[in-house]
């Protein structure tokens, strides 16, 4: 299965294959996770909003590098 996903770390957010695919925002969990895609097991709601959803695809479009 997918492992929990900690975004306290660029190591963290990066540490798992396919949870950030540098370059590709349509294969990488996290967008999936965060724009509905795919379920998340919190019983606490994702809050993100446009323009964050935006800066994050920004980030792996442009390759998720550590800056």
């Amino acid at each position: 299965g997918i492992p929990p996903l900690s975004l306290t770390s660029y190591y963290n957010t990066t540490e798992h294959p396919g949870i950030v695919v540098p370059g590709d925002t349509v294969s990488s969990v996290l967008i999936q996770k965060v724009d509905g895609r795919l379920p998340h097991d919190l019983n606490v709601p994702i809050i993100i909003n446009d323009n964050q959803l935006k800066g994050l695809k920004t980030w792996i479009a442009e390759g998720a590098n550590n800056n």
